[in-house]
Parts: structure tokens; sequence; C-alpha cells
């Protein structure tokens, strides 16, 4: 069985990796165009999200020194 794991999974893989540039090339997309859109919305998601997940953080570390968290 572990086998079998191994040839699909890096038959998947091959399949991804070809699959992909093949389909924007069918679609006549720009993958670098759509690759860079892509990572200025996720860097935006970033910026959106950072000050929620140092709260967080700093939350939980406070809990944590305060013996809140001790059972």
């Amino acid at each position: 069985m572990n086998g079998f794991a191994n040839q699909l999974s890096n038959w998947m893989l091959l399949i991804f990796i070809v699959g992909i540039p093949l389909y924007a090339a069918i679609k006549k997309i720009n993958v670098f165009d759509a690759f860079i859109v892509g990572a200025k919305q996720g860097f935006d998601t970033i910026l959106n999200i950072v000050p929620y997940l140092i709260a967080m953080i700093v939350a939980i570390g406070m809990l944590r020194a305060s013996g809140f968290l001790v059972y």
C-alpha cells in the first residue's frame, strides 16, 4: 500500500505541475500577472490579520503569565 501511495503522490504532483501551466496556456491567462495579483491580495490579507494575531498572542501570554490557564 505504501508503494501505491508513493506512486500516486508522485503522479499527482506531476499532473499538478504540468496541468496548471497547460490550463493557463489553453485559457490564454498571463500566469505571472495572475501570480502578482494573487500575491498582492495575500499581502493585503496579512496586513489586515496581523494586528488581531498580535493581540491574541499578547492576551494568551498574559493569561499564561497570570496562571489563569493552569488547572
